[in-house]
């Protein structure tokens, strides 16, 4: 029995043929996925150059290869040279972190110290502004103070001088023939000595107002803290160390001690 001839297959193991060789020149001539870090202009010229279908040149690939190669040797000795010119700067880089970390310290100490200046300076001023207020208060109660021990003694010695004053005598049978009556005179002095202590009693009213409290000495034991003693003497029936009189007054000032009071105290004689 002769062959077969190729011309005379079934038609249906030709069509398998065809069919499997179509599914292979579909997948062969399939668009591939572009390659990545190519720009899509430069790839866009590659498909209309390709579409034109140049004739292909071996001389002219060969000659563009070549170029390529030392392209790509002239670029890779480039690389090299500026790697070895970089070489130093990367041995620097570790004395240039260290500066840059001193510099960033040196920094916040500046910064640290400029605060503490500052804070500083604004507690020398608000000390300044207390000192400067102080004083000025001071010479306000220097003035205060002495007005009040000039009233109080004005008023003591005027006291003194009308209780010493003779009373009047009595009218005689001739001012009574007259017609003359017993009559009070007017005491000025008095009037006077009660304007005096109303004064001094609206200025101790205006010594607390400011803080200005006066310090009880009399009867009390000596205290050297608040006391200053100018005097010592007998009394009978106070034991020693107590306050028997005050001479001037002593004052304290918003809680601290402004003027201390000068006071005699009894030494000796006591019960």
């Amino acid at each position: 029995m002769e062959p077969q001839d190729a011309t005379q297959a079934e038609p249906s193991t030709r069509g398998r043929i065809l069919a499997r060789f179509g599914e292979w020149l579909d997948e062969a001539l399939a668009r591939e996925a572009s390659p990545p870090g190519i720009a899509a202009e430069i790839l866009a010229e590659v498909e209309e150059g390709a579409s034109a279908e140049p004739e292909t040149d071996l001389h002219a690939l060969r000659a563009a290869m070549l170029a390529l190669s030392q392209e790509i040797g002239l670029q890779g000795r480039t690389f090299h040279q500026l790697k070895d010119a970089l070489a130093p700067v990367g041995e620097l880089g570790p004395r240039v972190e260290a500066a840059l970390e001193a510099h960033e310290r040196g920094l916040v100490e500046m910064r640290r110290v400029g605060d503490q200046a500052r804070e500083e300076r604004e507690a020398w001023q608000r000390e300044a502004v207390r000192e400067a207020s102080r004083l000025a208060w001071k010479k306000v109660l220097d003035l205060l103070l002495d007005m009040r021990d000039r009233l109080g003694r004005g008023i003591e010695t005027a006291s003194s001088a009308i209780a010493a004053r003779p009373e009047r005598p009595p009218l005689g049978w001739w001012d009574r023939f007259l017609g003359r009556r017993d009559e009070p005179a007017p005491q000025p002095a008095e009037a006077l000595v009660e304007g005096c202590r109303l004064a001094l009693a609206r200025l101790d009213d205006a010594l607390v107002e400011i803080g200005v409290g006066e310090i009880p000495c009399e009867g009390r034991m000596f205290d050297p803290q608040t006391m200053k003693a100018i005097e010592l003497g007998e009394a009978a029936g106070v034991a020693d160390g107590r306050v028997i009189e005050v001479r001037r007054r002593g004052y304290e000032w918003r809680g601290e001690l402004y003027r201390p009071a000068e006071v005699k105290v009894a030494r000796g004689g006591g019960a």
